[in-house]
């Protein structure tokens, strides 16, 4: 059960979960018409931004000492991992608004990084769940899709799908004992509030 757990921890971790959030925004709104070449090269480039380098960054200051664990198990060696993740979630949402995004994909990602800014200061005296404040956003991004009528699809099962994951992702990081049932719900509202809001403000 514990391996399953850090499987899932691993997959839905908050480096790549905005990644999926743009996946979806691609292929199941009126973005969809965009040639595959363009969509795969924004998922590529939003990957790197969001992904590949602060994870580059966060194993470098573990090799270098400055973290004692790669998977963050201190609350207090947070900090500096919540930044480099808050460098590239910017990063990401400059990137999509200078390529001409819809406002409302880019404040998905504005929301995020409201979200990590929170949880960078809320850190500081509880080990509030960055995984579920990332599942958080995803979850509104799905019912933002559909509430907002963004999507070209039914959204009922990928909204269900997304309910579902957060489900799993919530439950294994009280398997692996990393946080408690309110750390856990703690960041899923601040990631839903977050994300919900702000790619809403476009539709005010």
């Amino acid at each position: 059960m514990y391996k399953i757990a850090r499987f899932i921890s691993f997959v839905f971790g908050p480096p790549i979960v905005p990644v999926y959030g743009v996946v979806m925004a691609l292929w199941l709104t009126a973005l969809g018409v965009l040639p595959l070449t363009t969509r795969m090269s924004v998922v590529t480039i939003v990957a790197l931004m969001v992904c590949v380098l602060p994870l580059l960054g966060i194993w470098s200051l573990w090799k270098f000492g400055v973290l004692s664990d790669p998977v963050l198990k201190q609350q207090k060696e947070r900090t500096l991992p919540y930044i480099i993740t808050l460098l590239g979630y910017t990063g990401c949402g400059y990137f999509l608004h200078m390529s001409k995004a819809p406002l409302w994909l880019v404040m998905f990602m504005v929301g995020a990084v409201l979200a990590v800014m929170i949880c960078i200061v809320v850190n500081k005296w509880w080990k509030i769940s960055a995984h579920m404040t990332a599942m958080g956003g995803l979850m509104a991004l799905s019912m933002r899709m559909a509430v907002s009528h963004l999507a070209v699809v039914d959204m009922l099962w990928p909204v269900f799908s997304v309910a579902l994951l957060c489900g799993m992702v919530g439950t294994s990081r009280l398997v692996m004992q990393r946080h408690t049932p309110w750390q856990v719900a703690a960041g899923f509202a601040v990631g839903f509030a977050c994300v919900y809001i702000s790619s809403g403000i476009t539709f005010v």
